[in-house]
């Protein structure tokens, strides 16, 4: 339902933490329904706030699948994203 990007910020300067961002594409639906799909994964990411290193910039891209899923599928598939993205980035930190 969603692809997860998350880049660790190393700027000397940092206000809270940590940051989301959304994309939402014109391939998703309509305006009515990308704003639906983003409130969702907005409402799903906060949830998920205290769970997430302070000093990740996450990016999620919501695929066409987004629309119809439920709030616990999308929340399992972020936390599925996130923690491949934490993989990733202990890889790259070794």
């Amino acid at each position: 339902t969603m692809v997860v990007h998350a880049h660790v910020d190393s700027s000397d300067v940092r206000v809270g933490g940590p940051r989301f961002g959304l994309v939402v594409s014109k391939a998703v639906g309509d305006s009515v329904t990308r704003h639906r799909v983003s409130r969702r994964l907005r409402h799903v990411a906060a949830g998920l706030l205290d769970q997430v290193e302070p000093d990740l910039m996450v990016v999620i891209r919501a695929t066409p699948a987004a629309v119809s899923a439920s709030r616990g599928e999308l929340e399992r598939d972020l936390r599925s994203g996130l923690a491949a993205v934490r993989s990733r980035l202990r890889e790259e930190a070794s």
